[in-house]
């Protein structure tokens, strides 16, 4: 994936007088992802750290690995090395509290042809109980 696709790691200031940076939301560290089809990683040692209230957009050509960035964050498929946090937990170490706090929407899973954006994202956000 392309440097400029992510970009560098903002500072951010902790709260005022903490003297501490805010825990990322999300925590990409040297990930590594290959497919067996490729000669070399789609994902070659990425880090990305996203603050709270942070937005983001990933753009990339076809085969870039968008997708596959996102379902590693999502813990959805694991990479060769690296490491994947959400507010903290590990996705290999703390799975199920893991799986309680992040949702996944892809593009092509409508609920019904006639479900809109919201309905999806209404169901995706969801937390079992």
């Amino acid at each position: 994936m392309p440097e400029a696709a992510l970009g560098p790691r903002p500072e951010v200031a902790g709260a005022p007088g903490d003297g501490q940076a805010p825990q990322p939301v999300l925590s990409l560290e040297g990930i590594v992802k290959s497919w067996e089809s490729q000669p070399t990683p789609v994902l070659d040692g990425v880090d990305l750290h996203l603050e709270p209230s942070t937005t983001v957009a990933i753009s990339g050509r076809n085969g870039a690995g968008k997708t596959t960035l996102l379902r590693v964050a999502a813990g959805l498929i694991g990479a060769e090395s690296g490491r994947v946090r959400v507010t903290g937990l590990d996705v290999v170490r703390d799975r199920a509290a893991f799986q309680r706090r992040i949702g996944f929407l892809a593009a092509g899973n409508a609920l019904a042809p006639s479900a809109k954006i919201q309905d999806g994202c209404n169901v995706a956000s969801r937390r079992s109980p």
